[in-house]
């Protein structure tokens, strides 16, 4: 909601607390990718990118495999924020399409017969993932698949 730095200082405080803690139903990957994001927003490439990566690392500790994935597939796709803030590079470009594979890859992993991700959270996401994968085949042109004529609309 436009309230990073904020966001930042109360992950900061909650990461002090969770610190040597097991994470098994997945709080503190979600306080790591949340405070990722917001760092990345404000444009500090390098402690966002940290931030995601303790939240991938904390995600694959959730014991609950339905909810690992999820996890997981949100991280995937949130990291892409720190690609995007790199520009245009190809080697950015090629990391955003393997993420968004990646965590579409992962929220098909989940079950739909679990009562900690609901069936309809499973298929937002991987209809979510879908539509962005597509965003993305249009916005960049040196990807295989991208729409030659989006050139002329805009």
């Amino acid at each position: 909601m436009g309230e990073d730095k904020k966001t930042i200082d109360i992950a900061n405080d909650l990461k002090k607390i969770a610190k040597d803690k097991k994470d098994i139903y997945g709080h503190i990957s979600s306080i790591y990718r949340r405070s990722a994001l917001a760092l990345g927003y404000l444009g500090l490439n390098d402690a966002s990118f940290e931030d995601f990566q303790e939240a991938i690392a904390h995600a694959k500790t959730v014991e609950n495999n339905d909810r690992r994935m999820q996890l997981l597939s949100f991280a995937y796709e949130n990291i892409n924020v720190y690609y995007e803030n790199r520009g245009a590079e190809r080697a950015a470009n090629d990391s955003m399409f393997i993420n968004y594979k990646r965590s579409l890859a992962m929220a098909k992993m989940i079950s739909d017969k679990d009562d900690v991700v609901h069936i309809d959270q499973k298929y937002d996401l991987i209809a979510y993932m879908n539509m962005r994968l597509g965003l993305f085949y249009l916005e960049h042109e040196a990807i295989k698949g991208y729409l030659e004529w989006q050139k002329n609309i805009f």
